[in-house]
């Protein structure tokens, strides 16, 4: 979680849980980068530029996902919560397929037609199963059962 309140809020909400969630204080992102994110925590914009002309906007440290697997037990994420305003299609597609493959579900708001359908199609093709619940899709990793 990038924003600082929410962040501790989810350490808050997650501390029985300590022991099996990771809560970073970090964005996810393809690769270790600094990311600008601008508006408020409800309706965030990413972008990967260092300079914004928004006095609202703030950088944040942001961590690959490919990293974040593998620092984390097993190498393997039980569960992975996306729901970062679009930026999935780029995430997801630029991040290699052996590393998708190590996440046992991921449960991601989705935010338009064309980002939803190629994020389906890219995860069926990784043998992941999809479910739908009102804005959430749910995609579970048939191969990790």
């Amino acid at each position: 979680e990038p924003n600082k309140n929410n962040y501790e809020l989810a350490k808050i909400n997650l501390a029985p849980f300590h022991k099996r969630v990771d809560c970073q204080n970090a964005a996810i992102w393809h690769k270790d980068t600094k990311l600008m994110i601008s508006g408020d925590s409800v309706h965030a914009r990413t972008t990967s530029r260092t300079e914004s002309a928004n006095e609202k906007a703030y950088q944040v440290e942001a961590i690959s996902l490919e990293r974040l697997i593998s620092r984390s037990e097993n190498s393997r994420l039980g569960l992975l919560k996306l729901d970062i305003e679009g930026a999935e299609h780029p995430l997801l597609y630029k991040t290699k397929a052996e590393f998708l493959n190590r996440i046992d579900c991921i449960v991601a708001e989705l935010h338009g037609s064309d980002i939803t359908r190629d994020v389906k199609n890219l995860l069926r093709e990784l043998n992941f199963s999809t479910y739908q619940y009102r804005s959430i899709w749910i995609f579970k990793n048939l191969n990790s059962e």
